[in-house]
């Protein structure tokens, strides 16, 4: 395993080098987009089968 030091805010970490896409500041951008709609109840799912999800998408469109 290869390891990459980065400083991400204040904090220094070693991280997997091919996890490194995860702590790109595009992705952190979206991890907290995704909790905000998270918090404010604008997701879909879990579903039981990939049927359903299917149809509570094609509901959504």
């Amino acid at each position: 395993m290869k390891f990459k030091r980065i400083k991400n805010t204040d904090i220094k970490q070693n991280i997997i080098e091919d996890q490194m896409w995860y702590w790109s500041k595009r992705w952190q951008k979206i991890e907290k987009e995704a909790d905000k709609d998270i918090k404010k109840g604008r997701l879909v799912g879990p579903f039981d089968s990939t049927e359903e999800a299917i149809k509570t998408l094609k509901r959504m469109v």
